[in-house]
């Protein structure tokens, strides 16, 4: 009676550890419409991208706990990260940092064979001039490294929101 509990039990393990192939091409249909969604965000210069880890030059790793985000709307930019880091040239009082909204002087896109857009954005605002490489992967994961000219460069990474489209 043991053996046949045991023999039972097994074979449910096993029955439920393998994927139909409805719910495989379920995931892959769900793959294909997350890579469409963000390369359309990307095309038509609308994302915002939630930014939850951060790299200064010097110094770790850092995650973060408060929201922060980088969003794009056609053509400006709405800057609101955190900034760890040596300044070399800041107004008095520490200034705005990389909390900012813009307009955006240039920007270009370039895929990958695998996917992955690269976006340079270049902008100058009050205080500063900047330069935005971010690296959106197909999945929505991103890399965004700013590189100021009175202040030392700083990375972060994060992911981007994907906005569901009406049908």
């Amino acid at each position: 009676m043991k053996a046949n509990k045991l023999f039972i039990l097994a074979g449910l393990i096993v029955l439920g550890g393998i994927t139909s192939p409805a719910t495989a091409q379920s995931k892959k249909e769900k793959k294909q419409k997350t890579e469409q969604a963000v390369r359309r965000a990307i095309d038509a210069k609308d994302y915002k991208i939630n930014v939850n880890r951060v790299t200064p030059m010097k110094g770790g790793s850092k995650h973060l706990t408060s929201n922060y985000s980088v969003e794009v709307r056609n053509d400006s930019i709405y800057s609101y990260l955190p900034y760890f880091g040596v300044a070399y040239n800041i107004p008095y009082g520490g200034g705005k940092g990389l909390n900012f909204n813009a307009p955006i002087s240039e920007y270009t896109t370039a895929y990958s064979k695998k996917g992955n857009a690269k976006i340079t954005l270049r902008l100058r605002n009050d205080e500063d001039n900047y330069i935005y490489n971010i690296t959106v992967y197909p999945n929505g994961m991103s890399d965004i490294q700013v590189t100021p000219t009175n202040r030392q460069s700083i990375s972060f990474s994060g992911e981007m929101e994907i906005k569901k489209k009406e049908e």
